[in-house]
């Protein structure tokens, strides 16, 4: 059973942790800088963290295909 004093204490946590969180995303997002995603032969820009977690949701990543050709 916990005492009043031990549920502020795990409040307190949980506000602290959250907030480390938000620190983290803060930074990440600061960092990001656009890049292409490729998908077998297709290609698409990331300019946001957003894109970028959408296009790894659909199965794109950071590996080009070695089968795709340049276009001259």
């Amino acid at each position: 059973m916990l005492v009043a004093g031990e549920l502020d204490v795990l409040k307190l946590v949980d506000l602290v942790n959250l907030e480390i969180k938000k620190v983290k995303e803060n930074k990440m997002a600061k960092k990001f800088k656009p890049h292409p995603m490729y998908k077998g032969c297709k290609v698409k820009m990331a300019f946001k963290k957003e894109d970028h977690d959408n296009l790894a949701a659909k199965g794109y990543d950071h590996k080009k295909d070695p089968s795709c050709k340049k276009k001259k």
